[in-house]
């Protein structure tokens, strides 16, 4: 706190030459600066119990290029006016580790909590992590100040942009059958596990499907009609090996991996994403359905810390969920090279990705 020895040397100055030379006017100076010293020292301790602060981000998710507001919250507990003020507050990008700190300046009124909004905007695809480091409190004469450590967070994903690819699903990708814990809800299937519907007996219908008790009760036959699993034919695999020299393809393949899970759930295809989490040091899945989950996956991709698999994730995966087959395994390196089974579809490049995504057609 280069004020707070300014002031101290000047005090222990004008303290010194008043002594020296027997000088009313530098005593009378030095007992001011040391009144003033005294007084704001207590000022400042004071307020380090009655100033509290927080952050809030009301949306929590976004896009790039598009302002996201941020909120601070100022809490004055105390009947002491703060009219100089700042907030130091760091944005990190958790994918890239970048750091960037920023100042806000406000003042406070006693007895009261004050809510100061700033727009922020994000240029970049990642999981940006704001935290509130600390608030700059200054004396009455905004010349002594001190830090109150807060070190309160908020988080906002600025989401990829989503490319449509083209899919073609050929017949026995749209009509596979296998297991499945979740069932559909107007498909007629052969799972004797999960019943769709009873419904009137017609020409055709297999005689052991006969609920006997309901055709009994109505007087007429009635069959039970099974239902059909919602299985995934294909699983898209996220190998991302740590290595330095590829760092620099994090966001885009984040970007592509979620534009081609956009695209199969567009094709009508639910499937599964799988990478090595991080978190559970396993390999880990995302079934893919629906919009709702196929943001669920691109979050917890981006905070995935993505530190390379021990083992050849397609091999752990056949391990871990052997009694679910598939028929298509796609998989997309850290290189961006996208696989059909062993076969290489294509590599992108970073450079105009959506022109590369939309002009690469998968047949599967």
């Amino acid at each position: 706190m280069f004020s707070f020895w300014v002031l101290l040397i000047l005090t222990m100055y004008l303290a010194y030459m008043g002594w020296m030379y027997v000088n009313a006017g530098f005593m009378t100076l030095a007992y001011i600066a040391a009144v003033l010293f005294v007084l704001s020292f207590f000022i400042l301790l004071y307020r380090k119990y009655t100033i509290k602060g927080s952050i809030k981000v009301p949306i929590g998710i976004s896009e790039e290029g598009k302002n996201n507001l941020v909120k601070l919250v100022i809490t004055n507990k105390g009947f002491l006016q703060v009219s100089r003020m700042k907030a130091i507050i760091q944005v990190e990008d958790t994918l890239l580790k970048k750091k960037k700190k920023y100042v806000m300046k406000m003042m406070s009124l006693p007895k009261g909590t004050h809510t100061f909004e700033s727009n922020v905007s994000f240029s970049g695809v990642g999981n940006y992590e704001i935290t509130l480091k600390s608030l700059r409190v200054y004396d009455i004469t905004g010349l002594l100040y001190r830090n109150i450590k807060v070190k309160k967070w908020k988080t906002i994903q600025v989401m990829p942009k989503l490319h449509d690819a083209p899919i073609t699903l050929t017949e026995g990708t749209k009509h596979f059958y296998g297991e499945a814990d979740i069932y559909e809800d107007n498909r007629a299937g052969h799972d004797n596990s999960e019943l769709l519907q009873i419904r009137e007996f017609k020409a055709g219908d297999r005689l052991q499907n006969i609920h006997w008790k309901m055709s009994a009760k109505q007087d007429e036959l009635m069959v039970k009609e099974n239902s059909m699993p919602k299985s995934c034919p294909v699983v898209l695999f996220l190998d991302f090996q740590d290595k330095k020299e590829c760092r620099k393809n994090m966001l885009s393949f984040i970007e592509i991996a979620a534009s081609i899970s956009f695209s199969l759930i567009d094709a009508g295809c639910i499937h599964y994403v799988a990478w090595y989490s991080d978190a559970d040091m396993d390999v880990t899945r995302v079934r893919i359905d629906g919009e709702a989950s196929l943001y669920y996956f691109i979050e917890l991709a981006m905070k995935n810390k993505w530190v390379a698999s021990k083992e050849d994730i397609s091999v752990r995966y056949g391990e871990k969920y052997s009694m679910e087959p598939y028929i298509w395994k796609l998989t997309l390196d850290e290189e961006l090279v996208l696989k059909k089974q062993d076969e290489v579809i294509k590599k992108y490049a970073i450079k105009d990705l959506e022109k590369e995504i939309s002009s690469t057609e998968i047949l599967l």
